[in-house]
């Protein structure tokens, strides 16, 4: 018999990203692709995904990680999109917005790190 030893902690981290070209956040490949090779970066498993284009513009993107989610939804009219990334375990979901922003050089980053759960509830 097994022993599962597991923890109930987690990072999650919203990224706001202005100054971005209406083109790009209008770019359904474009964007899928860069969410999930800046997944892959950051050291997540990939589990799926699913993608929407918006008439007249904006994308949102979902990413199921072993790990947990990542999104992205764009503002092209605006500039900017929005990102959410909630991950466990050993990967750096950090260096997963890093990689993002790195792909789309905004003019600016506005990002929230919140650190959830309690480790009296792991084992």
């Amino acid at each position: 018999m097994s022993t599962l030893h597991a923890t109930f902690l987690g990072t999650h981290i919203f990224g706001e990203l202005t100054g971005l070209d209406f083109d790009r956040l209008n770019d359904l490949p474009f964007l899928e692709k860069s969410l999930i090779d800046s997944i892959s970066a950051g050291g997540a498993t990939v589990c799926g995904h699913l993608s929407k284009q918006f008439s007249p513009c904006g994308v949102t993107t979902l990413v199921l990680l072993s790990e947990s989610h990542a999104s992205i939804h764009t503002y092209p009219e605006c500039g900017g999109l929005f990102f959410d990334i909630f991950t466990c375990g050993n990967c750096k979901p950090d260096l997963i917005l890093e990689a993002f922003v790195s792909r789309l050089s905004p003019g600016s980053v506005r990002r929230s790190i919140i650190f959830r759960g309690d480790e009296k509830y792991s084992e």
